[in-house]
């Protein structure tokens, strides 16, 4: 191999590496934007049980003074 092409290889491979790394990276923020939103729904739905079990009417489920709306 000529130094010319092992240098455009290697050049490939960095850019090969950091499209790779901005992908996952991308992939690692949306998971964690969609682990956010299943911990609110869950905390939400554990609200909305604990309220049932201790005889609240429907739609009065408070925390911190914030109404949850019935989803």
């Amino acid at each position: 191999m000529h130094p010319t092409s092992t240098t455009i290889l290697s050049v490939i491979l960095i850019i090969v590496y950091l499209i790779l790394s901005i992908v996952i990276f991308a992939l690692s923020i949306y998971a964690f934007i969609l682990f956010i939103k299943l911990a609110n729904r869950g905390i939400r739905a554990l609200d909305i049980y604990i309220g049932e079990k201790e005889g609240h009417a429907k739609g009065d489920y408070y925390i911190n003074s914030n109404k949850y709306e019935n989803y």
